[in-house]
């Protein structure tokens, strides 16, 4: 098989499902997932439930227990919906979070 058919064959096969894609309802549904959106460079366990058709509540929690080098963080927010389409939500949001950090015995802790 040629490459000319390769490439086509990828083309076409990629045109065909991206014709029946469309966004979910998410009401009452939880996402559980990993997310590093904090300032100290921290993945957490990040957590997603959409209580209505319009609002989503957003948490996450993050903990590194390296020595005399620990990491904490534990955050939380809410997302609106602005408008939907055929195959995403856009949404607005923010999020609190509280951080703390340790480095050679000096500990930093504070709101984010």
């Amino acid at each position: 098989m040629g490459v000319l058919a390769r490439v086509l064959s990828i083309v076409l096969s990629l045109t065909v499902w991206t014709q029946v894609a469309s966004a979910k309802e998410m009401v009452s549904r939880l996402g559980i997932g990993v997310k590093n959106d904090t300032s100290i460079n921290l993945p957490s366990m990040a957590l997603s439930y959409h209580p209505t058709s319009e609002i989503s509540i957003t948490g996450g929690l993050g903990i590194d227990t390296k020595k005399d080098n620990s990491l904490f963080s534990f955050n939380g927010g809410v997302r609106r919906i602005v408008f939907k389409e055929d195959n995403m939500n856009f949404f607005l949001g923010g999020e609190l979070g509280l951080i703390n950090s340790e480095s050679n015995a000096d500990k930093q802790s504070g709101f984010s």
